[in-house]
């Protein structure tokens, strides 16, 4: 009699694309996500031991009902979710779930979703990595501790208002960045373009010495600029000198293949998807799409901090690179910043030889360019470097000075698949001392810009960069900002709401240590290391609630971080800022209705 074995994986999709590679002794079976969690409208966690109570989620019933009715009629029960934390902790309560009808529990593990990869992921069943669920449980108990510990401040403004330990960093962010564009006081300067020929090669050149307004005197007769700019025609022959040329060769190597952040960057500035939808369709291209009469992963695990790539993806790419006509080359992977993150190699195609143009008709256009993107990205990484030659001169007349480089790609390797050509350095044949003729010089009035509000790239990039937050939970702290309306974003710039501004001042104002960017970071490490087994969460979680407790108690009984003033109108009363429903800000007195103060700031 053949075993019967049940796999729980997270998705009906991932579901749908691994039935089709086992056979009919494997019952394959989503959990929709996670089946346990902590109740929204309270902390959840045991102060003493600081371990989450866990709630099953009533829509889950069912679904559980089921699992564990299936159980009964197996063999074995597999655990196949997502190979992160997460992942981990819904496994992990499967097992808890499960374990009452079933003795044989395992746990497998795979990065792509390719008939090779699950079935070789089945032949090695392991065990729940309790460092990795006790990690889960930190996070969740730390965001409770600190989340609904900050929460209640806010509720002067609105009820239900919340606070989030990672969240509230970028929304910081965000306030800061309005905050210097509204101060920002712009500054003068100037630009000068001189516009050459020599022997009919006509070419603008920059000058290279500081402007000012003594110099544009000395060019111009008259300086008084019209729409901030001021031409001249040279009429009479006026002739400068070539100082200086330099011609040298650069070699550029392709980028790393992608990461989760570095794709959501790339796919927020190239075809403007936020982070969450850019998770939404690399998840698709993950989890299996429809080719022919089969279902199949394209890319590798999409949640990674890694570069690195396996040794198998390495031996697909040079199959691909010399295929191409090329001789690929070995590359040195980017070290990982946090070593926890590195369990993944960087996004790369399951089979890189199913090429781009092969998927024409058969993925729709945004999956179509996110899979290109990936696919060049990780082949480009083992082609031999472009080569560009860079051609400079610089023009001189008694003291001004005018430089002008140009770029020709003489070596295009992995940029040809990128559709750029080999390009001739089409140049005078010059010589120094040669002279050039001045024919036209501009000046431009120009004046110092503010800063650019962030983007949700740009965003992205900070958070990875700062080191706060992990790339797998940067699309849904971005969209927990919109969807809580403290920010809102125009165009593709991020600005934050009146709503956003009074709940980040309060914030800011009574709990500012836990709004560091350095403290949030050192949070992630203490985590990390919790994940490694090097701390003990308990010490860790107890430590935290007693300075938070500590700092909440002395923040509430300090009046120079209160928020609230004497009413006006009747002297007893508080003034409290408080948020209408079209988002406007108001002052209102803790006595209304007795007391009728009520002014819009």
């Amino acid at each position: 009699m053949k075993l019967k074995v049940l796999v729980v994986v997270e998705s009906p999709t991932k579901s749908r694309t691994i039935s089709q590679y086992l056979g009919k002794n494997f019952i394959v079976k989503a959990s929709l996500g996670h089946l346990m969690d902590l109740p929204k409208n309270e902390p959840s966690f045991d102060k003493e031991t600081f371990e989450p109570i866990w709630i099953i989620l009533p829509k889950k019933k069912k679904l559980i009902n089921e699992l564990q009715r299936i159980s009964q009629t197996v063999n074995q029960i597999l655990l196949a979710t997502d190979p992160d934390r997460e992942g981990e902790a819904i496994s992990s309560h499967l097992e808890e779930i499960l374990k009452k009808s079933h003795k044989k529990i395992y746990r497998v593990r795979f990065s792509e979703i390719t008939k090779q990869a699950i079935l070789e992921a089945i032949q090695s069943p392991t065990t729940i990595d309790r460092n990795l669920v006790e990690s889960q449980k930190a996070r969740r108990v730390l965001d409770r501790i600190l989340g609904y510990g900050m929460s209640s401040s806010l509720w002067v403004l609105k009820p239900k208002l919340s606070a989030g330990r990672v969240q509230s960093i970028p929304l910081k962010w965000i306030c800061q960045r309005e905050k210097e564009i509204q101060n920002f006081i712009p500054e003068e300067y100037y630009e000068i373009t001189g516009k050459f020929d020599y022997n009919g090669l006509i070419f603008e050149a920059k000058l290279k010495n500081k402007v000012n307004l003594e110099l544009i005197q000395k060019l111009f007769e008259n300086s008084n600029f019209a729409n901030n700019k001021l031409k001249k025609i040279i009429d009479k022959p006026e002739y400068f000198q070539i100082a200086k040329i330099e011609k040298t060769t650069q070699q550029k190597f392709a980028p790393p293949p992608f990461t989760t952040s570095t794709l959501q960057k790339t796919l927020n500035l190239k075809l403007g998807l936020s982070p969450s939808q850019s998770m939404k369709l690399m998840s698709e291209l993950y989890e299996g799409v429809k080719i022919g009469t089969e279902y199949k992963g394209l890319i590798t695990y999409p949640r990674t901090d890694s570069t690195r790539v396996s040794s198998k993806g390495i031996f697909l790419a040079h199959n691909v690179i010399q295929i191409l006509g090329f001789n690929p080359i070995h590359r040195n992977f980017p070290k990982s910043k946090n070593k926890i993150q590195d369990a993944h190699e960087a996004i790369r195609p399951t089979d890189p030889n199913i090429h781009p143009k092969d998927l024409l008709g058969i993925l729709n256009k945004k999956l179509q360019a996110i899979y290109n993107l990936i696919w060049i990205r990780f082949i480009s990484f083992f082609f031999p470097p472009a080569e560009i030659e860079v051609h400079s001169i610089q023009i001189e007349k008694e003291d001004l000075i005018f430089e002008k480089s140009w770029e020709f790609l003489i070596q295009p390797s992995y940029l040809h698949l990128e559709g750029r050509q080999k390009q001739k350095a089409n140049l005078p044949n010059w010589k120094e001392k040669d002279l050039i003729q001045l024919i036209e010089i501009e000046v431009q009035k120009k004046f110092t810009e503010p800063p650019s509000r962030y983007t949700e790239a740009s965003l992205v990039e900070k958070l990875e960069k700062t080191g706060i937050g992990r790339p797998s939970t940067f699309a849904s702290t971005i969209s927990t900002l919109f969807t809580r309306k403290y920010a809102i974003k125009k165009k593709k710039f991020i600005h934050p709401t009146q709503l956003g501004i009074e709940v980040n001042q309060i914030l800011n104002q009574k709990f500012s240590k836990f709004l560091q960017d350095e403290y949030t970071k050192k949070m992630e490490e203490s985590l990390d290391q919790i994940e490694e087994g090097l701390i003990s969460k308990k010490e860790f979680l107890e430590t935290c609630y007693k300075e938070f407790q500590t700092w909440k108690k002395n923040s509430l009984s300090n009046p120079s971080t209160s928020t609230e003033k004497s009413c006006p109108l009747c002297g007893e009363g508080k003034v409290y800022t408080k948020i209408s429903k079209t988002g406007k800000a108001y002052l209102i007195c803790s006595c209304y209705p007795y007391c009728e103060y009520m002014e819009y700031k």
